[in-house]
């Protein structure tokens, strides 16, 4: 026999019903698709800035390596491959010193020299041209200054190397030659030229 107290105990239930589940399912999917092009661009915007703080590092720590060691250090880089080498200014370690990112002799030191990749998504622009940026020498000198040699020899006051993503967004590093001072300026443009 059924009685109000039975009855109340079945209203109680403990679960979900499939239709509930299968909604609440359908709900999390839509709006995971909505979504997922605001992540992806914050993302890219991630891998841009992470990408400059590591050359802006780079560069700091080849200043004051170049300090302590008394020697001349030189930041080379591949506009094509996004590759980039930091190493003391010596031939050994430059054996195409033709172009900015030569390999290292098998002889050179390991410890005194890094190389790294750009990631997936972000590459080298140069400055007011989207040309390779290869035809520049970044060198940073025991009197902490630096300086920015085109390959024909000339001399640069200052110096900026633009990164850029998928998505159009721009971040410049710039050094100060007298000073060895190393500057970064994120959004300068949305869209490239």
């Amino acid at each position: 026999m059924k009685g109000p107290a039975n009855q109340a105990k079945n209203m109680d239930r403990r679960a979900f019903t499939l239709v509930e589940l299968l909604l609440v399912l359908a709900i999390v999917a839509l709006v995971a698709g909505m979504s997922a092009p605001y992540f992806q661009g914050w993302f890219e915007d991630y891998r841009l800035r992470q990408s400059v703080e590591e050359l802006r590092t780079l560069w700091t720590r080849a200043r004051a390596r170049a300090m302590e060691e008394g020697r001349a250090y030189r930041f080379g880089w591949d506009a094509a491959s996004g590759s980039y080498r930091l190493a003391p200014a010596d031939p050994e370690y430059w054996t195409d010193i033709g172009t900015s990112a030569g390999s290292p002799e098998a002889s050179a030191p390991a410890h005194l020299y890094q190389e790294g990749q750009l990631p997936e998504g972000v590459r080298f622009i140069s400055a007011g041209t989207l040309e390779t940026t290869a035809a520049v020498v970044l060198l940073f000198w025991p009197d902490g200054s630096a300086r920015v040699l085109d390959l024909d020899g000339s001399e640069r006051p200052d110096f900026q190397l633009i990164l850029g993503d998928r998505s159009g967004r721009l971040a410049a590093l710039y050094v100060r030659a007298l000073t060895g001072v190393i500057t970064v300026q994120y959004d300068i443009a949305r869209v490239l030229p």
